[in-house]
């Protein structure tokens, strides 16, 4: 698994917090996202964004903690998605 650590503020909306699953299988999700600056101070500076996932007992503590502008550091797991543009296409 490849690991992944950087810092940056949370993008123009807040985490959302979600409830996923029924019965025994329900679980808190919070998704947001946060910008880094990549290339301070030089000519290449540039913005990347990273969508962020916090599952079960982390989602439920954090969430209501993580707002729009907040300046935080984060250390997981990358997955990879294909980004879907609002056409449909991958």
């Amino acid at each position: 698994m490849a690991k992944i650590s950087f810092k940056g503020n949370i993008g123009k909306k807040d985490a959302v917090l979600r409830t996923i699953g029924e019965g025994a299988n329900k679980y808190s999700v919070c998704d947001f996202f946060i910008c880094e600056n990549v290339g301070k101070n030089t000519d290449s500076e540039r913005a990347v964004w990273y969508k962020v996932t916090l599952w079960r007992g982390f989602a439920d503590k954090l969430c209501k903690y993580l707002k729009s502008g907040r300046y935080l550091m984060v250390e997981g797991e990358i997955t990879k998605e294909p980004h879907v543009y609002t056409s449909g296409n991958a």
